[in-house]
């Protein structure tokens, strides 16, 4: 494992990253719920209310809630400093991330202005708290690497996603507005689904594919053009409005995410540590879903061919399911199995170190979550893409894809608060047992 270049002297209490990290898989098991409730209506068109709601569920409650979590333990490691006021403003954020998403989902379902704006209200504060803070340390950080150059442009584009997400709920939630809110719709998961997500993944997997998997370094020159030119594609087509515009930008913004796809799965290829783990396999199920819905995408936007197979709603919806759960769901499941256990062998070896004796308490990485289990997880994973895809072109197995989803993210949620009980037992057999911040409960 590469550690040089990182530093793990300001990394936060492991309840920090935890308490987001555990409660992630909680939303995408009410994600097939939504779906399993609605069935084959949800996967008609993505203004359904299942598709809304499951949307929303996975995008902010699972996706966004693991990438906040990860940013408060990964900026201080690449940085050697951490988020200003961390320790108070994390447990904050947490709390009204949750009950955000949860009031989001409510008033998708039944519409009323007093509920969105409780959700508003909840979600603002979130990421008011968050996002201020996060640019100021990134923005102060000095002689800033490809990852913390790339993490700098998904915090901007964060910035973006969410303020047209609030100035959509605005017009959803007081039609008297008039505000054309499915119009700009499309500028919002843009800037989601194609900016945060992936510029976040480019920069994070630019310091993990070395560190966990012994694997070469990106070149530089990529490493920054490449989520450089997603950014910038994504600027100009908020504001591109004709055919002849839209056309070139789409192209190179699909290009940008083909050549990242293309040139992690080259650098995975040449790792040093050829052993079989399961990571790759999330990785690679990721990285080729992320081409994938690029060639979607262009083909939905720059091309006036379509898809044979899918009915004319089907484009929208397959983009989502290839960045939403084989692209974004399928890195953040597998990278889980390898940040969460390496935490907790990270804090029990810095509990231990005044205790020479205590040392033979700390578990190896795959003693808490073992090969075994993420093997299955990967598995589970991959019949769970299956299925939706299938739902997909064939909506009456709108529900048994739901059982599918329920039974990935379940199977997380159980691989998770397992790694939490046994940093509890080693915590116990190691010295006193740890107060609350330090317990990861």
């Amino acid at each position: 494992m590469k550690t040089s270049g990182l530093s793990f002297d300001d990394i936060p209490p492991l309840d920090i990253p935890l308490r987001f990290h555990i409660t992630a898989p909680v939303f995408g098991l009410l994600a097939a719920l939504f779906l399993f409730w609605e069935g084959p209506e949800a996967w008609m068109s993505r203004w359904t209310i299942g598709s809304l709601g499951a949307t929303h569920l996975l995008t902010l409650g699972f996706m966004a809630m693991v990438m906040i979590g990860s940013l408060f333990q990964l900026v201080p490691v690449l940085s050697g400093q951490a988020i200003p006021a961390m320790r108070w403003v994390a447990p904050w954020v947490h709390v009204m991330l949750t009950a955000g998403v949860i009031v989001l989902t409510v008033a998708l379902v039944r519409p009323d202005t007093v509920t969105f704006t409780v959700a508003l209200a909840l979600l603002g504060f979130a990421f008011a708290a968050f996002i201020p803070p996060l640019v100021w340390r990134l923005v102060r950080i000095r002689g800033a690497s490809d990852a913390i150059f790339t993490i700098r442009l998904a915090a901007i584009s964060l910035l973006m996603t969410v303020g047209m997400g609030i100035f959509l709920s605005v017009g959803r939630g007081w039609p008297d507005l008039g505000i054309a809110f499915r119009s700009w719709t499309d500028v919002h998961v843009l800037w989601a689904l194609f900016g945060w997500v992936p510029l976040l993944v480019m920069g994070v997997s630019y310091q993990v594919m070395p560190m966990f998997h012994v694997a070469p370094a990106f070149d530089s020159r990529l490493a920054r053009g490449i989520p450089l030119s997603v950014f910038v594609s994504l600027l100009l087509l908020s504001h591109a409005r004709s055919d002849y515009l839209v056309a070139p930008i789409v192209t190179v913004l699909c290009g940008a995410l083909m050549a990242y796809s293309a040139t992690a799965l080259r650098v995975l290829a040449k790792r040093h540590r050829k052993r079989a783990d399961p990571m790759i396999g999330f990785w690679r199920t990721a990285l080729i879903s992320l081409a994938l819905a690029a060639v979607s995408l262009w083909f939905a936007m720059a091309t006036p061919v379509r898809l044979p197979f899918l009915r004319e709603s089907g484009a929208p919806l397959l983009i989502g399911i290839l960045m939403v759960f084989g692209f974004a769901c399928s890195m953040i499941i597998g990278m889980l199995q390898k940040i969460v256990p390496f935490l907790i062998f990270l804090h029990l070896q810095r509990r231990a170190l005044g205790n020479p004796d205590a040392m033979s308490q700390i578990p190896t990485t795959n003693e808490v979550i073992t090969d075994r289990d993420a093997h299955w997880q990967l598995r589970i994973h991959l019949i769970a893409c299956a299925g939706i895809l299938a739902a997909l072109v064939w909506p009456a197995f709108a529900r048994p894809a739901a059982l599918l989803l329920a039974a990935d993210f379940g199977w997380l949620f159980r691989n998770l608060i397992s790694a939490a009980g046994e940093y509890r037992r080693r915590s116990q057999a190691i010295g006193p047992a740890p107060n609350l911040m330090e317990s990861g409960a």
